[in-house]
């Protein structure tokens, strides 16, 4: 019995993991998306591997993130200003994504960060467990895109 429950456990974790994303946009207000991160892991840190996505960040919005831990405490993203996810972050509680009033970050200015974002990363232990190297395609990197667009990962390798 303990082997089945810890099988559907594993595979609800899977299907979650599938279904989750963070956007990040070039602009406040979610306007000219740069990036579409899919299938996130927790305790992994993203670091934006590439000019035009590091250092250029001011809004983003997720979806599908777990909302609780492990040990039953609220899930956070952390965005960082430096590339291996120790320094200056800000957080947000993931469960922004079902409130009624989204409460997503909108402009990173208003936090002291605009601009200065190389990193995020999704938390459930509180340790670093590994991480992404994430960037936008060079075809598409001048291209403009707003809504829910189809542009996904560009993930480089895993650190």
């Amino acid at each position: 019995m303990a082997s089945i429950l810890i099988v559907t456990t594993a595979l609800l974790v899977t299907i979650a993991q599938g279904a989750s994303y963070v956007d990040l946009y070039k602009n406040a207000d979610y306007k000219h998306k740069l990036l579409r991160v899919e299938d996130i892991e927790v305790d992994h840190c993203y670091v934006f591997a590439c000019d035009a996505l590091d250092n250029t960040i001011t809004s983003a919005k997720w979806g599908g993130l777990p909302e609780k831990t492990s040990k039953g405490d609220d899930a956070m993203i952390s965005f960082y200003t430096d590339r291996d996810c120790r320094e200056h972050n800000i957080w947000w509680r993931t469960k922004t994504q079902s409130d009624d009033d989204l409460y997503f970050p909108s402009n990173f200015r208003l936090d002291g960060i605009n601009d200065q974002i190389s990193a995020f990363m999704v938390w459930d232990t509180k340790k670093n467990l590994g991480g992404w190297l994430e960037c936008v395609d060079p075809e598409l990197e001048n291209t403009e895109m707003s809504g829910s667009g189809n542009r996904t990962n560009s993930t480089v390798e895993y650190l």
